[in-house]
């Protein structure tokens, strides 16, 4: 598998970005109730979990498109893999299973 290209990246931004004006046109139409989300996201090719987190990061960060940007999973993943035997070293030297 190829490694994205920054070209690649900046039209991802640019796609996740008119998926979110358009949502937000979409939302205000309806002053604020449902979009459909499953047409939206089938224009843009995404999956309707997709759609859903991005529009709810946009939402979170009051309509600031920087929200949606590409983010790192090498970290996540990392500290997720790191984080079962610390919790579980912490819990027997404490004696919370004894």
């Amino acid at each position: 598998m190829r490694r994205p290209s920054p070209h690649d990246l900046e039209r991802d931004g640019f796609e996740r970005t008119k998926f979110l004006l358009e949502w937000e046109r979409r939302w205000n139409e309806a002053e604020g109730g449902l979009v459909n989300m499953a047409e939206l996201c089938g224009m843009f090719g995404i999956s309707r979990q997709t759609g859903y987190t991005w529009s709810g990061r946009y939402r979170e960060a009051n309509h600031g498109v920087r929200a949606v940007e590409e983010r790192s999973r090498r970290l996540h993943r990392r500290l997720k893999a790191e984080a079962a035997p610390v919790a579980l070293l912490a819990e027997t030297s404490l004696g919370i299973f004894a």
